[in-house]
């Protein structure tokens, strides 16, 4: 039943957003620059989504209650920087080829977006660090934390997304995720300090 919630609320929520930025974004600056986002959305989604199937594997089977509290940052500590590390050298790569990787992946139609795609990778860097930790709750069980974390990060993104298009127009929602990611990654690394372990 945990796991089930853990994968239906954000399954349910997460449509409900994306519809609201889109519907924002083309209300306030056009269908044009609502369909640059979703292509600019679609990239980040590949890149979280390779991080995330690759922290899947390595997190799950290793977090367990039994577990001191020394034991599992001696495993963890090394997973999370390694992984927000091959993070960083990603964004960095697509950082200067995102005129191509703009071109492959959509096409010259959507040439603007290798513009703002920058904010959106600082974001996907902190999303990184973020569902490695999220991992850890999922894979002790944390239903109420997660899903607090995972449904106050979704309002975060959607309340900052309206706001921030109102002051800083297209740029406005690449601002918002990479905020509401930031904020995800320390709230979450404050939430899963605070586990408790097994004491032997």
């Amino acid at each position: 039943a945990s796991y089930a919630m853990i994968g239906i609320i954000p399954m349910l929520m997460s449509p409900v957003v994306l519809t609201f930025m889109r519907s924002t974004i083309g209300t306030e600056l056009g269908w044009d620059a609502a369909g640059i986002w979703q292509g600019i959305w679609k990239i980040s989604d590949f890149m979280v989504a390779f991080f995330s199937a690759i922290l899947g594997v390595i997190i799950l089977p290793k977090v367990s209650e039994k577990m001191t509290k020394s034991e599992f940052w001696s495993m963890f500590r090394p997973i999370l920087l390694k992984s927000m590390g091959l993070a960083l050298v990603a964004v960095v790569a697509l950082y200067f080829g995102r005129s191509l990787l703009v071109m492959v992946m959509l096409s010259s139609a959507y040439s603007g977006a290798a513009d703002y795609i920058p904010t959106q990778l600082l974001g996907d860097f902190f999303r990184v660090g973020g569902w490695a930790l999220g991992l850890v709750l999922i894979a002790r069980r944390e239903t109420k934390k997660f899903l607090t974390i995972e449904i106050c990060s979704q309002l975060v993104l959607a309340g900052a997304t309206y706001a921030f298009v109102k002051l800083y127009e297209f740029n406005g929602p690449m601002m918002a995720y990479a905020l509401e990611n930031f904020l995800t990654l320390v709230v979450s690394l404050v939430v899963v300090s605070r586990l408790k372990w097994s004491k032997s």
